[in-house]
């Protein structure tokens, strides 16, 4: 096997984060790289986008600076210990099968073991975390009082009520003095074994007599078959290659953990600290990539999630600042109901479109007011760009995003024939002109002799080249507004590729601009390549993002490159945009939209070729064009057998292709089922 394309997670970053929560569950616990189960997160939460920047260096307070924490926002930390004394040697972590959110730490010591396994359990009315563990002595241990306790770092205040099993650590006597440091507790010996269970009750109660070592077995089992029930992927997804197929699996557990029912609706979220809620950019990828799942009925309800959001001007925006929203709820409106093939509810939602059409419209009016020498004069007002710059700026996000935003519900309008449909070509005519003059006015070269967009429209002397440009990605794909020979598709991949060679993707695209990696917009620019006809480059970064997880195949949003020794990080973990990404360059590696066309295994790679136990299966994948099965097999005899089904939609590609060691072949489009033989 191709080492780069080993999945060993050898870029990952160094403090963990695992969410052990279930299925829309509103616990969101997070088990540490110690193994820690943390609780209570504080979320930032900010009505004014001044909140976050730096004040003026003469009105920063000279105050001191309060105690620090290493509960990194959370209000209680616990984690077990025992009361003996002895020498940390290592610890390790391990999480088992990808499916399942159990996690299990083995603190080894000069002579002890100390072994515990988390997991969350819930029965009717209970909802309690477990934590069962193990304790060895080595043969040469000798003897020391000892028991197993659950330290908290932290507040008491607020903290659950934890039960413990009764046994072996109990005091030995119910005689003698309470003092601190005199341990009346029952001798650990050479040899010897223990274990133990802590109950972390969340919701309900739990009697004491039920916590025991025997019941915490028995209801492992009991969760183990909970989660092997989950099946995230309805449809049969198959990969031929083991790893993909362990990242896809706790790809899609993890963005159900981080799902929650909120009146009703489905609210698929980020993650499940810092941005744990509702996100109008991140919630269009989120959608799509539940589509892909098979849970097209769930993503339905994201629609109303995002029409929760819409306001009495025709702004649908959740952030401040974040003027890109209207536009990509727009985009959201319109690829939901396509992969739903459902243009009853697309003429539904055509009135809340049009009124966000007007606030675009206002949008404009205002940035043209502000007169001739405002940079962004000729597009829309100062907005938060996001993503890896900040401030109130003219910058470019928005009027990529408000073109994409536009050019699909304009052509959505015009096939349907919808009211007033033209007004959104106008705009959108409007807006790519704007966009043409500033790129041509603004764009840059690096010092290597490479032309680039800078993502703000003013230098700040902080920025780089590649900062904040995960918009401009997807003004490229999936948004299309530049076609894929077009001189700025063509020098951002120049961009990409020159920043690329330090740990497989390029870095310093997000909040941390220096030795910082922003792992899963790596996996936006990938798209950029496979649409740009490079697939190959495209499989690289999807094994290179994936080697940006943790063990416990989760990511966080930014960290440190490894070598560094920056300790910088920022952004939730797991970070279940990086989830869907996942999914969803699987997927388009496979199964493509570009242009007019549906593209079939452009971006195969040599690891994902089946075996004949092991087949290549996709199953009704959605898309525009409606539904494909793709299912790849050995063929007896040498070569190799493809089979592909359509469902029809409501669209009809202009063509259908099928990509094979660099040539194309086009399959009769009056069909819906299709058998071709492909040499090895």
């Amino acid at each position: 096997m191709n080492p780069e394309r080993t999945i060993d997670f050898r870029y990952q970053p160094p403090i963990i984060q695992t969410c052990i929560g279930l299925v829309d569950d509103p616990h969101k616990t997070i088990v540490r790289e110690d193994g820690s189960l943390n609780y209570g997160f504080e979320p930032f939460v900010f009505h004014d986008f001044q909140e976050l920047t730096v004040p003026p260096g003469d009105q920063i307070p000279r105050r001191y600076t309060p105690t620090g924490t290493r509960n990194m926002g959370f209000t209680h930390r616990l984690r077990p210990e025992f009361t003996h004394r002895d020498t940390l040697v290592r610890r390790t972590q391990e999480y088992g099968d990808p499916e399942v959110a159990f996690v299990t730490t083995t603190e080894e010591y000069e002579k002890t073991t100390l072994t515990w396994k988390v997991f969350a359990y819930q029965q009717e009315g209970l909802r309690a975390d477990i934590l069962h563990w193990h304790m060895e002595a080595a043969e040469d241990f000798g003897r020391a009082p000892s028991r197993v306790e659950l330290i908290v770092d932290g507040s008491l205040d607020g903290l659950p009520t934890v039960i413990e099993s009764p046994g072996t650590t109990e005091h030995w006597t119910e005689h003698g003095l309470v003092i601190p440091g005199l341990n009346h507790y029952a001798f650990l010996r050479s040899g010897d074994t223990r274990e133990g269970v802590f109950a972390i009750i969340l919701e309900g109660s739990l009697a004491e007599d039920t916590v025991t070592p025997q019941w915490a077995s028995a209801i492992e089992d009991e969760m183990h078959t909970y989660w092997k029930s989950v099946r995230p992927f309805r449809n049969r997804f198959e990969i031929p290659d083991q790893q993909i197929m362990d990242m896809l699996a706790s790809c899609g557990r993890n963005i159900l953990q981080a799902r929650e029912l909120k009146d009703g609706v489905y609210q698929f979220q980020v993650g499940p600290t810092i941005y744990r809620g509702l996100w109008v950019v991140d919630g269009h990828f989120f959608l799509e990539a539940a589509h892909m799942m098979g849970r097209g009925d769930e993503a339905r309800s994201g629609i109303d999630a995002v029409l929760q959001r819409a306001k009495a001007d025709g702004s649908i925006q959740i952030l401040p600042g974040h003027l890109k929203e209207t536009a990509v709820a727009l985009a959201t409106f319109v690829r939901q109901c396509e992969l739903l093939d459902d243009d009853e509810r697309l003429k539904e939602l055509w009135p809340v479109m049009l009124r966000a059409l007007e606030h675009l419209r206002t949008l404009r009016a205002e940035a043209r007011a502000a007169g001739p020498e405002y940079e962004g004069y000729r597009l829309f007002p100062p907005a938060f760009a996001d993503g890896g710059v900040s401030d109130i700026v003219p910058e470019y996000t928005t009027p990529l995003w408000a073109a994409v935003g536009l050019k699909m519900a304009c052509e959505a309008g015009e096939r349907l024939q919808l009211d007033r449909y033209e007004a959104f070509r106008e705009l959108y005519h409007e807006v790519m002109a704007g966009l043409h003059h500033c790129i041509a006015r603004d764009t840059r070269t690096t010092d290597e002799g490479i032309p680039y967009l800078p993502t703000s429209m003013v230098d700040n002397g902080y920025n780089k080249p590649q900062s904040g440009t995960w918009s401009l990605a997807h003004a490229m794909h999936p948004g299309e507004i530049f076609a894929p020979d077009d001189p700025l598709v063509q020098n951002f991949l120049r961009l990409l590729d020159a920043i690329d060679d330090e740990q497989g993707l390029p870095k310093e695209t997000g909040w941390l601009h220096d030795q910082g990696m922003w792992s899963y917009s790596g996996a936006f620019y990938a798209q950029v390549w496979l649409y740009a006809g490079f697939p190959q480059k495209a499989v690289d970064y999807l094994y290179a993002f994936a080697n940006h997880a943790a063990p416990s195949r989760v990511w966080r949003e930014d960290h440190a490159l490894v070598h560094s020794n920056s300790a910088e990080y920022c952004g939730d973990m797991p970070h279940n945009w990086a989830s869907v990404e996942f999914i969803r360059l699987v997927r388009n590696l496979l199964v493509l939209e570009r242009g007019d066309a549906l593209h079939l295994l452009t971006g195969l790679p040599d690891e994902w070729l089946p075996r004949h136990d092991n087949p290549l299966v996709l199953e009704d994948t959605p898309t525009k064009y409606g539904s494909f099965s793709v299912r790849l097999t050995v063929q007896t005899g040498g070569g190799y057998h493809l089979e592909v089904s359509r469902t029809p939609g409501n669209q009809t590609p202009e063509g259908i292709i099928v990509h094979w060691h660099g040539e194309e072949r086009i399959l009769p489009a009056d069909q819906s089922t299709w058998f071709i033989q492909l040499a090895e």
